[in-house]
């Protein structure tokens, strides 16, 4: 078997590895999630996630908690109050000028909603 049949022969092992569930014994990973605002439809997708038990499939028990506007959740990310947040790029980007250690790891939203 050449190298390339073999990497493709490895790879269902490791993409199924990655996404099986935990072993049993082991307690989830306690994770606060601070959404940018008052919980409405754009905040749907993560309490779906967390109602199907996507969250816990993947060894996490996240409180999902209602924002005060994006540059209040950058900085309680950045104090550590919650260790993922739903916060404007712009608001991360001043935050990030202000010293608060926050990094931006996605985008949801391409164009402004207003």
């Amino acid at each position: 078997m050449g190298i390339n049949k073999r990497i493709v022969a490895i790879i269902p092992l490791v993409v199924a590895l990655f996404f099986s569930n935990p072993s049993p014994g082991l307690s989830a990973d306690k994770v606060n999630f601070a959404l940018d605002w008052l919980i409405y439809g754009k905040h749907a997708g993560f309490y779906v996630a967390k109602e199907k038990g996507f969250y816990r499939k993947n060894n996490l028990d996240v409180t999902i908690q209602r924002g005060y506007g994006s540059g209040d959740t950058a900085k309680r990310v950045g104090a550590g109050q919650a260790q993922f947040g739903f916060s404007d790029t712009t608001a991360v980007m001043l935050a990030r000028t202000r010293g608060v250690k926050i990094k931006l790891i996605g985008m949801i939203h391409d164009k402004s909603m207003h």
